[in-house]
């Protein structure tokens, strides 16, 4: 039996404080998740300027660039959603709903230069 299989009652004072920690660390991996969403959605916005107006060889950087980030917030949500299962939380829906990774991105022919 689990932690979160327990009732308040139940919980002695080492199970509380095996529940904070556990709660602190999936905060913690949730942090690196939105700070790694938000490099990702700066490195878009980046890619976009680039697209518009960028020789080929400035939207090639800024594509490595971006999947370079996408692979960082990949990696992070990966992290978090383990740490969830870690915790007995085996849906996911939550951290589709909150957390929703933006498409791999690819510069359409058109446009690479």
């Amino acid at each position: 039996m689990g932690i979160l299989d327990k009732s308040v009652r139940e919980m002695t004072p080492i199970d509380v404080e095996l529940f904070r920690e556990a709660a602190s660390a999936l905060a913690r991996s949730g942090e690196r998740l939105e700070e790694a969403l938000a490099f990702l959605r700066e490195t878009e916005m980046l890619l976009q300027a680039c697209l518009g107006e960028g020789t080929a060889s400035e939207k090639q950087e800024a594509l490595k660039a971006y999947r370079k980030a996408w692979q960082r917030a990949e990696r992070a949500r990966y992290a978090y959603i383990v740490q969830r299962e870690a915790l007995g939380l085996r849906t996911h829906r939550f951290v589709d709903r909150f957390y929703p990774m933006p498409p791999q991105r690819r510069i359409p022919s058109s446009e690479s230069g």
